[in-house]
């Protein structure tokens, strides 16, 4: 059986589900703590090493500020608060991924680099966030390595990824990863993020080894 050794989530949703239920988006933002907790548990639990996760493109900035500020807030939140026991319990580095020190949010920022730096020698699993992404801030980087050639080895995540799952709906990446999908199985949850539940990423599990992948040949 073929290895899903690299798993790209885009959960996508929470604004809708916030107006559907007329609540606020940080009430909609932290009702999805303990989903994303129990999603990162699972796949770790199916031996993916390495999950990708897009908390906020460069695009999201052009968004209401009330809508940041939510979504700050409660990213902070969570890396304090659930992120640290996370990376703990599993062995598992935190990388962050884009130009986050560009976020103009002090406690944000450093919050992050602190929790790279305690994690930095977590060598069982990895976690790269995608915070304030833009693969155009990526690529400029590596434009800058004197190289005929360039890898996977020269971008920020390094691994490419096996499986790509998308919640809300929608079906797009929205610039995730471009170079690292180039071969990712797509999947997409007719359910808005919060509104999933374990069976959907088993089902995505089970699309994904359902499928012969042949990498072009």
């Amino acid at each position: 059986m073929k290895q899903l050794k690299h798993v790209g989530i885009i959960p996508d949703g929470m604004r809708r589900w916030s107006a559907s239920k007329n609540i606020s988006l940080i009430k909609s933002y932290k009702s999805t703590y303990n989903l994303s907790e129990k999603i990162i548990s699972f796949f770790f639990n199916n031996n993916v090493s390495i999950l990708s996760v897009y908390a906020l493109s460069s695009d999201n900035l052009k968004r209401d500020s009330l809508e940041l500020l939510a979504i700050k807030k409660t990213l902070l939140f969570f890396i304090n608060n659930y992120l640290y026991d996370i990376c703990n319990k599993w062995g598992a580095k935190f990388i962050a991924v884009g130009n986050y020190k560009e976020l103009d949010d002090n406690k944000l920022t450093n919050s992050i680099h602190k929790l790279e730096k305690n994690t930095k020698f977590n060598n069982k699993k990895k976690i790269y966030a995608l915070i304030n992404y833009d693969p155009f801030f990526e690529i400029s980087k590596i434009n800058r390595i004197n190289k005929k050639q360039i890898s996977l080895d020269d971008f920020f995540v390094k691994e490419p990824v096996d499986l790509l799952i998308r919640t809300g709906s929608v079906r797009r990446t929205s610039n995730f990863l471009p170079l690292q999908i180039s071969y990712a199985e797509l999947y997409f949850i007719n359910k808005l993020f919060t509104e999933t539940h374990l069976k959907d990423y088993q089902a995505a599990l089970n699309y994904y080894y359902s499928v012969k992948r042949k990498f072009g040949k």
